[in-house]
C-alpha cells in the first residue's frame, strides 16, 4: 500500500514496486554487461498531477553499457487508492512475464530468450523519479511477501500484449 502522506511535486513522480532483472541467456556465463537483459517490474506509482495507479513495466537493455533501452509499460485499469492494501504479483512463465494487481492480469510476451533472476537481483524498493525542480516523498508498506514455490494463484483473465522485445 501507498501512505497518503506521499506526495509528487513538479515533474517528479514516486513508486513502490516489486522488481527483478532477468538475464539474457544469449551469452552463456559470459555476459556482454547490460546488453539483452530483461527489467520488470509491477508498481503503485503516483504524478505530480496527483493520479495514482498500478503499473508494469518491461525493460530490454539494447546494449551492452545499457544507455539504450526499449521500455514497455501497461497501467492496470483498476481505481487505486491511498491506505489500501493491493496484492501486486510478477510471474515468469514461458516467454511471458504475468503481471497481477489483486485480480486484474497485464501479460507481455517477450521474444528476447532470458531466464529468471537469482535472489541477489529481486527487490522491493521504493523510488522517486525527479528531474530539476521536481521532488518527492514515498512512504509505502510491504508484508506477507513470498517468492516461488510458495506463492499460490487462482484462475484468471489476461489482458494480453504481444510485444516483440
Amino acid at each position: 500500500s501507498m501512505s497518503r502522506e506521499s506526495f509528487a511535486a513538479g515533474n517528479a513522480s514516486v513508486a513502490i514496486k516489486l522488481g527483478g532483472y532477468y538475464f539474457n541467456d544469449t551469452y552463456s556465463n559470459f555476459y556482454n554487461n547490460w546488453e539483452g537483459n530483461i527489467y520488470a517490474d509491477v508498481r503503485l506509482q503516483l504524478t505530480s498531477k496527483g493520479y495514482l495507479y498500478a503499473r508494469a513495466v518491461v525493460v530490454r537493455f539494447n546494449n551492452n553499457d545499457g544507455s539504450s533501452k526499449t521500455p514497455l509499460s501497461k497501467r492496470f485499469n483498476q481505481l487505486i487508492k491511498f491506505n489500501t492494501k493491493y496484492t501486486l504479483s510478477i510471474e515468469k512463465s514461458g516467454s511471458s512475464f504475468i503481471f497481477k494487481c489483486n485480480d486484474e492480469t497485464l501479460v507481455y510476451h517477450i521474444a528476447t530468450p532470458i531466464y529468471p533472476t537469482n535472489k541477489l537481483d529481486r527487490h522491493l524498493i521504493a523510488m522517486v523519479y525527479a528531474n530539476e525542480g521536481g521532488s518527492g516523498y514515498v512512504k509505502g508498506s510491504f508484508d506477507d511477501v513470498c517468492i516461488g514455490e510458495a506463492c499460490s494463484h487462482g484462475g484468471f483473465l489476461p489482458s494480453v500484449f504481444n510485444l516483440l522485445l
